[in-house]
């Protein structure tokens, strides 16, 4: 099918019909046979003037209704450019850290310090090439035997009032014994877990030799060789009350001086193949 131009209104039209209207569209024929008073009309009849007033009336709807349309695609088009960039806003805006929600399943996190951090930095002293300090400031007591103490200082001191919690772990070849000290300000705690397997209130007197008193049996088992085991020490200001338990039994509860406000740490001594002490929990109960 062939298309030409409407001389008349520049409407693509068919060309046959074209020929067949004289060269103008249907639409602008209705145009000069109804407007049109001069003698010299194109005479019609009246089924022909019908069809006619219908084609130009669709045209003139048509043209009226397309400044309308046109308004309405507008406004359509801006509306959903405006949502678009809210929905970009929105998303991809920066968030502040504090407001960010965490991801279904994920752990929270927190801005605040946990109340009994685990200590991870300590000061070794007479340790040479036998301890060090691993992951998580776990401290790795090699192989000794009948040597001086080696210690592991925490860099804080003792609250007035606390709770420390430590997990323990030794090896130990036949005849060993290792001496584990847990160091209190001016009192030490000595576990002697092999052997006669009790444990002493020690007096740290610089001026002459370790002294041991209130030997008391350990529970039986606790600690073993080889075996990981929870320690708790717990000490009160107000009633002077040293409790320490090994796996959730007491190994000792007795009246104390004072134990709160110095330095504090771990010692070891005797023989052993290794000694492991971590997950160290210092926390102030008052």
């Amino acid at each position: 099918m062939r298309l030409a131009n409407c001389p008349q209104c520049a409407q693509p039209t068919r060309a046959d019909l074209l020929e067949k209207m004289g060269g103008i569209c249907p639409p602008c024929l209705a145009g000069f046979v109804l407007e049109d008073s001069r003698e010299d009309a194109v005479p019609v009849d009246d089924a022909v003037i019908h069809v006619l007033e219908r084609v130009r009336a669709g045209r003139q709807q048509v043209r009226r209704e397309s400044p309308a349309m046109r308004s309405r695609m507008l406004a359509a088009t801006a509306a959903a450019f405006a949502l678009a960039l809210v929905g970009y806003i929105i998303l991809f805006r920066p968030t502040p850290p504090s407001s960010q929600v965490p991801a279904a399943g994920a752990r929270p996190t927190s801005t605040e310090a946990p109340a009994n951090p685990r200590t991870t930095f300590w000061r070794l002293t007479n340790a040479d090439d036998l301890a060090r300090i691993g992951l998580d400031g776990e401290i790795v007591v090699g192989a000794y035997r009948d040597r001086a103490l080696i210690h592991a200082w925490a860099p804080t001191l003792l609250p007035s009032d606390y709770v420390l919690r430590f997990r323990l772990r030794y090896e130990v070849d036949p005849g060993d014994e290792p001496w584990i000290f847990v160091a209190l300000g001016p009192r030490r705690l000595v576990m002697f877990p092999e052997g006669n397997h009790v444990m002493s209130i020690a007096v740290d007197d610089a001026a002459g030799p370790i002294e041991l008193m209130d030997d008391r049996p350990m529970p039986v088992g606790h600690p073993a060789p080889g075996r990981w085991s929870d320690v708790e020490v717990r000490w009160s200001q107000a009633t002077r009350q040293l409790q320490f338990t090994i796996d959730g039994e007491v190994a000792l509860g007795v009246e104390t001086g004072d134990l709160g406000g110095g330095a504090w740490g771990f010692a070891f001594g005797g023989a052993a193949c290794e000694v492991r002490v971590c997950d160290v929990r210092l926390s102030a109960t008052r």
